[in-house]
């Protein structure tokens, strides 16, 4: 998709590659969350006061949680006849392929364009 412009050929290939040795129909790439904890999200109710989503990890330090993963929009595959049966890259069994957050970047507003131009920058500077 065009709205991710940071992801790389070897992205690409090594996504690719998983799919073909995989048993998956679908496979959607996706980023490991960071800095950002969302085993520490919460809702805010109409007084402001938080309802937290997952309330057992509020007892947890951030380094004792699993990793969680939020799927993007760089590299999606599927098998054909798969996605026209079921009609979604969310499919019975899909997986997903994890890639860096800087080749994950998916611009959907000018906050994320910002930031896919923080990562470009960066990686120019190395």
């Amino acid at each position: 998709m065009a709205n991710c412009p940071l992801r790389t050929s070897k992205d690409i290939i090594d996504a690719f590659q998983k799919f073909i040795v995989s048993a998956h129909d679908f496979q959607i790439s996706a980023f490991e969350f960071g800095w950002m904890n969302p085993w520490w999200a919460a809702k805010l109710l109409p007084d402001g006061r938080p309802e937290p989503m997952f309330r057992e990890a509020l007892s947890k330090r951030s380094q004792d949680l699993e990793s969680l993963y939020c799927p993007t929009g760089a590299i999606w595959i599927a098998d054909a006849d798969s996605l026209r049966n079921q009609k979604t890259f969310y499919g019975v069994g899909h997986a997903y392929h994890p890639m860096s957050v800087r080749s994950a970047i998916d611009i959907d507003d000018f906050t994320d364009l910002e930031m896919a131009r923080a990562y470009f920058t960066m990686g120019q500077a190395t």
